[in-house]
């Protein structure tokens, strides 16, 4: 009885219908113009982030009082003291191993490991070689706003919804290192877009904000790390919403370029004594798909 109930389930296995997503490549001349379309949303996308918290800035710059003094160096102990715990921690989030990351690819699902396909940095980021080790790099900038990430396509042979899920891990830290700094601000987060053929409107994009600081008090800072695809920003009405997973419906034959990105804007000076720095490590990619759904 036992090898007749392996033998039927092992025949309802071969005939099932299983859908599929694949990596695709792209000639030259595709890749540069999907990544001109792909700059030229993040520019307008961040540029709304930096109204955004330049007005939010001045209006509790405009509704506070000093607040020099209220802090005893971040609780570190001296200013000598904490100096070098901020530099060290700066340092090691630079330089340091990755966080160690397991996951678990479930039935339905495939795992697209690196090279991936596309590299993209602007301002004081790096991403130099991102397409085969999938790290990269954010700096504060001095007064405006600094980006990096990762590309890589997909296609498919029949409709299918997809869900999109980067697995790796972020880290991001900021230290100010000298007195109240009333002017500054600073944020940072993670975005994924998502390109369908040529379009040039992105067919999904969202951007997740993981800090947002100003009017800061001195010897203060912050650091937090986790998992890429749990990156959201804070909690607001119905609750946050993750960076992943991505749903999305593709059509067959279309070439569809997805883009994981992490983003900084600040505003400071070059003599001002503060620090930023934002990475994610994303080693691979799953993708699970499925039947498409429709609404009516």
């Amino acid at each position: 009885m036992e090898q007749q109930i392996l033998r039927k389930i092992s025949h309802r296995l071969r005939n099932s219908h299983t859908f599929s997503v694949q990596r695709v490549a792209v000639n030259e001349v595709q890749d540069e113009s999907s990544t001109a379309r792909f700059s030229s949303h993040m520019n307008a996308v961040l540029k709304g982030f930096a109204t955004e918290t330049r007005g939010e800035a001045a209006r509790s710059h405009e509704s506070s009082h000093s607040r020099e003094g209220l802090i005893a160096y971040g609780g570190i102990g001296t200013k000598s003291q904490f100096e070098r715990h901020a530099l060290e921690r700066f340092t090691s989030d630079a330089a340091r191993q990755r966080l160690n990351f397991d996951y678990t690819v479930h039935s339905g699902c495939r795992a697209y490991a690196r090279p991936y396909d596309r590299e993209y940095q602007v301002g004081t980021a790096e991403a130099f070689g991102a397409t085969a080790d999938g790290n990269v790099m954010t700096l504060a900038p001095y007064d405006g706003q600094s980006a990096a990430g990762i590309g890589f396509y997909l296609t498919t042979d029949e409709p299918v919804l997809a869900s999109i899920t980067p697995q790796g891990t972020y880290q991001w830290s900021w230290f100010n290192l000298q007195n109240v700094l009333p002017n500054v601000w600073t944020t940072g987060g993670t975005g994924i877009t998502i390109y369908a053929n040529s379009d040039t409107e992105p067919t999904l994009s969202r951007q997740q904000v993981l800090w947002s600081a100003s009017g800061l008090t001195p010897w203060s800072g912050h650091t937090d790390n986790g998992n890429i695809a749990d990156a959201a920003s804070p909690a607001f009405g119905f609750g946050s919403v993750p960076l992943g997973p991505a749903l999305l419906n593709m059509a067959p034959g279309s070439r569809y370029l997805v883009w994981i990105w992490c983003w900084q804007l600040a505003h400071f000076e070059e003599s001002d004594g503060f620090l930023a720095v934002l990475s994610f490590t994303m080693p691979s990619v799953t993708v699970c798909v499925g039947p498409q759904i429709s609404i009516h």
